[in-house]
């Protein structure tokens, strides 16, 4: 019974969480004569989901976006809300119209529920973005 309780906290606050860190992409873009202005990051996903998932299974993920700018873009840092949640990325400015990915990895041999925020840091309009990685591992 205890562990049917501390789940259901758990996943919870969890949720209370998750809902504190929405990002709306689209409400700081600055327009210059009906068009936008510096570069826009948009992501194709608003979250990474890696569903249910084998325990030691591979946990590398990618998450795309695209420039939306006119202006390059430029990831200055990417970190985790968790050391079991590696990321990498490129810090190469990413020109108008092109697109760019951050390769995450979770270490998939712990077993339970998958909760994290990566954090975003960037030159655009919205210079701090927080991104939901979700899932389960299950042996």
């Amino acid at each position: 019974m205890k562990k049917i309780i501390i789940c259901v906290l758990v996943l919870s606050l969890t949720g209370l969480l998750f809902s504190s860190f929405k990002s709306n992409s689209s409400s700081l873009i600055v327009y210059e004569n009906g068009k936008a202005k510096g570069p826009i990051i948009e992501f194709k996903n608003e979250s990474l989901d890696y569903g249910k998932i084998a325990e030691c299974s591979n946990g590398t993920r990618e998450i795309k976006f695209k420039n939306k700018g006119n202006e390059p873009l430029i990831i200055s840092n990417v970190r985790s809300s968790c050391g079991c949640l590696k990321v990498t990325f490129n810090s190469d400015p990413i020109k108008p119209g092109d697109e760019g990915v951050i390769i995450v990895k979770y270490e998939t041999c712990r077993i339970g529920i998958i909760a994290k925020i990566i954090t975003i840091e960037s030159n655009s309009s919205i210079s701090s973005i927080t991104y939901k990685v979700t899932g389960e591992v299950a042996n």
